[in-house]
């Protein structure tokens, strides 16, 4: 599997679209998302928040996140997780809220 950020920019390039195309598109910062296509991992929040990046700037050039978010795992470490880790169960029936 390739890098993230060279997926990011080819993505990106296919589409022939504009950083600052991106960044008015998706409200994500320019620095942030130049840091995605540098896999600048020191430069971007935590990783709940560059998940969402990834996925608007997927949605934006109308490419599956998928990919890129198994990128993303795979660059910060994070080989082992299902796509449903963390997922909340269900609540019992009758329980509180």
């Amino acid at each position: 599997m390739g890098s993230l950020g060279t997926y990011l920019r080819e993505l990106r390039s296919a589409k022939d679209v504009s950083l600052d195309e991106v960044t008015r598109a998706t409200r994500v910062g320019r620095a942030h998302l130049e840091a995605l296509e540098a896999e600048d991992l020191a430069s971007l929040p935590a990783p709940v928040f560059v998940k969402g990046f990834i996925r608007a700037y997927c949605e934006f050039l109308q490419a599956d996140a998928g990919e890129a978010l198994a990128r993303y795992r795979e660059l910060i470490g994070d080989r082992g997780r299902s796509t449903t880790a963390g997922a909340l169960e269900p609540r019992a029936a009758g329980a509180f809220m």
